[in-house]
């Protein structure tokens, strides 16, 4: 063993006992839900600095367990290091009044930022984008300044939902050099802490290779965000038609955030530690692939269509363009109208609309101001059809009214968690989602918009409504809640890491799930009645008096309820006093099936809605499994959905049972049943009820024609039995 390593291997030793004397000062305190001003105060008084005991400076931070135990991806020795230890080798020649870290030392300014070899440049490019509104970055702190006990604290809309994420000063750095990921210019260090806390949401450093812009942007601002994709038919016929150009200087006018992405964009590009901007550039214009830049300017000038944009990575940079620095296209009257700068400080160039829509693959864009906002949880459900009780159909715990005083321009958006968390993929894998949007008529409720079923990360719905009461229906088929009964794996399931009591990942991931299902206020705690639905779930009850003296005395609590780390300390305790049977029960009532070594949640999912709009609207939120509002539309166009649709226009006084079977494709389908058919009874005043199914078949290319039938029913049920539901 060389002396490098030796000196490491004390380093980490080292470390490794402060990681423990953290986790035993903060063991009974939320650290989320203290202000930093006490954390930092506690600290002064043991004369310690911070250790983030959830997110540890240790191998699990920079890439999953799985890959610590064959040693890790990356080719080189990797040391946590505070500011205050590596500025200095960054650059020798500093002078002593330098060498103090800062949050910000100056205004911020995109060219500032250096990329790492981590691969994350989507999310740098995204930082870049903020990084010409500075107040916009700088609200996402909410400590702006160094302090020597390296407690920092940011604020990022994950999943839809503003999280308050604490973090500590250690960084990945070389060892006894500086930070191998990003960096900036002027030694401060706010895109270390952005980059450390947006991996820590997603659970380690290597979770954040590769991935879009428009991601990044939409996780830092919270607003409505939309990604062009150039080369898709849509986008090409708005470009030939001049509506993208129009669109593009309405953005700029209403200042937007506003980047474009070259392709390639999602790659995970290798984190080598040497980052060769050469490797990645395109020989013929210069420009990097799968990098974003960011839009500064729109104009139009003596019929020429320009677009200023910013090169963030700070790299020597000539863009070989039409319009490039040594164009003659630049007139005299061209460089006194526009007053071009080329210099490489500046890191900007120009570029024609026509190259624009050339060289690029997505437009980025984020529609900022300030918004009357409204977040909400909810919860799609796997629940009997009460029309038919051997069916299952999955439908939106909730609807929501709104009420709309005056025309509004309204964003509505549904998002799921996202699948780069670590662990989600593997087991709450996307849904197709979409929204209806109905509007009360003295006739009944009639189809405002309907946004198709997709599986992806959120989906948004731009809409303007006019003055009246709207009933918003979060919609899914469902087909991707449901887990083959043969897929279940009855092997042991690992709870915990190895010689531990900590939980394994997958199950902490699956406790997360569930904490999220309950915690309804989204204030990272559970309150006694959301423990009490939790416990109820279970077949237990508590009272109030229990819920103090048994959970909140016991585990990590807030005054008025449950962290989600004292809820983990719960399960696990739970695990050790009931046993592994009753624990696997437990999940099995809170509805996730076994597979291999994880649990699956195919009874509910969690999502969050969002509506933005320019005036204030009222909303009040509905039990949707009581009332079939979704149902009881007047008109629906069948065209705006690949459902199987029956649809009834006849006034009719009486009801029909209807059944629509596809059995004859149950070998190329998944259905949001667990039957190739469904039956239903379509009451008076009810025209419309889908049956979703998806083609699973990729070789399959026929049309699904299943087979309709329907009858009169003589005389309606008096009483029908209530849909049950788990959660």
């Amino acid at each position: 063993m060389d002396q490098t390593q030796q000196i490491l291997n004390l380093y980490n030793n080292e470390l490794i006992q402060k990681i423990q004397e953290s986790k035993d000062l903060w063991a009974q305190i939320s650290i989320e839900h203290t202000p930093v001003e006490n954390i930092t105060k506690q600290l002064r008084s043991f004369k310690l600095n911070f250790v983030d005991p959830s997110f540890t400076p240790s191998e699990l931070s920079l890439y999953p367990q799985e890959l610590v135990e064959v040693g890790g991806p990356f080719d080189k020795k990797i040391q946590w290091r505070r500011p205050k230890d590596f500025i200095q080798s960054l650059n020798p020649q500093l002078l002593p009044e330098q060498i103090k870290p800062e949050v910000f030392r100056k205004q911020i300014e995109s060219r500032d930022i250096r990329e790492g070899s981590l691969g994350d440049s989507w999310f740098l490019g995204a930082i870049a984008t903020l990084a010409e509104h500075p107040q916009l970055l700088e609200k996402l702190f909410v400590n702006k300044t160094y302090n020597e006990e390296g407690v920092y604290r940011v604020r990022i809309c994950k999943n839809g939902e503003w999280q308050s994420v604490t973090i500590d000063d250690y960084f990945p750095c070389f060892i006894n050099g500086g930070p191998i990921f990003s960096t900036t210019s002027e030694n401060e260090l706010w895109v270390l802490i952005l980059e450390k806390a947006y991996a820590k949401v997603h659970g380690s450093y290597l979770a954040l290779r590769g991935g879009y812009a428009i991601e990044g942007i939409q996780d830092l601002t919270g607003c409505p965000s939309t990604q062009y994709d150039l080369l898709s038919q849509y986008v090409r016929q708005t470009i030939q038609n001049g509506d993208l150009w129009k669109l593009l200087q309405f953005y700029e006018k209403e200042q937007y955030l506003m980047s474009v992405s070259t392709d390639g964009e999602d790659q995970e590009l290798a984190g080598n530690f040497i980052v060769q901007f050469q490797s990645y550039q395109d020989r013929e214009t210069n420009l990097l692939k799968a990098h974003s830049y960011t839009i500064l300017k729109i104009v139009e000038v003596n019929n020429n269509k320009l677009i200023n944009l910013r090169n963030p990575w700070n790299a020597p940079f000539n863009f070989r363009g039409k319009w490039n620095e040594n164009s003659p296209l630049w007139t005299q009257q061209m460089r006194r109208h526009l007053e071009p700068t080329f210099d490489k400080e500046n890191s900007n160039f120009w570029i024609s609309f026509e190259e624009f829509t050339q060289y690029f693959k997505t437009l980025n864009t984020c529609r900022i101001k300030n918004w009357e906002e409204i977040r909400v949880r909810g919860k799609y459900l796997r629940v009997q059809d009460k029309n038919n009780q051997t069916n299952e159909i999955v439908l939106s715990r909730w609807y929501y009214t709104l009420e709309i005083k005056k025309r509004t321009h309204v964003f509505i958006g549904i998002h799921q968690e996202d699948e780069r968390i670590q662990g989600v993929s593997e087991t709450r894998p996307y849904q197709d989602i979409g929204v209806l949007v109905l509007k009360q008529t003295s006739e009944g409720t009639r189809l405002v918009q309907m946004k198709e079923l997709q599986e992806t990360r959120q989906s948004e719905l731009d809409i303007y409504l006019e003055e009246g009461t709207y009933f918003i229906i979060p919609k899914t088929s469902g087909c991707l809640l449901k887990v083959d009964n043969q897929e279940q794996d009855r092997n042991q399931v690992n709870f915990l890491k190895k010689q531990t009591k900590q939980p394994s990942d997958h199950y902490l991931s699956t406790l997360k799930d569930i904490f999220r299902k309950f915690d309804l206020q989204m204030n990272g705690e559970l309150q006694y009645h959301e423990f009490g639905d939790f416990f109820t779930s279970l077949g237990f009850k508590i009272n109030e008096q229990e819920f103090q003296s048994q959970i909140l005395d016991k585990y990590c609590s807030t005054a008025d309820g449950l962290t989600f780390h004292g809820f983990k300390d719960f399960m696990v305790a739970s695990l050790f006093q009931y046993g592994y049977d009753n624990m696997i029960q437990w999940l099995y009532k809170l509805g996730y099936v076994q597979q291999e070594d994880r649990f699956i949640s195919e009874r509910s999912r969690v999502f969050i809605m969002t509506i933005h709009s320019e005036y204030q609207v009222q909303m009040v939120v509905n039990d949707c499994l009581h009332n079939d509002i979704e149902f009881k539309t007047q008109h629906i166009d069948p065209a705006t959905s690949d459902d199987v649709i029956e649809e009834d226009q006849d006034d009719r006084e009486f009801p029909i049972q209807v059944r629509i079977d596809l059995t004859q494709f149950n070998n190329v389908i998944q259905t949001n049943t667990h039957m190739p058919f469904i039956e239903k009874t379509i009451e008076p005043g009810e025209s419309i009820f889908m049956f979703h199914a998806k083609i699973t078949d990729a070789n399959f290319k026929q049309p699904l024609k299943p087979t309709i039938q329907y009858h009169r029913l003589m005389q309606s049920e008096d009483a029908q039995n209530e849909s049950r539901f788990a959660i």
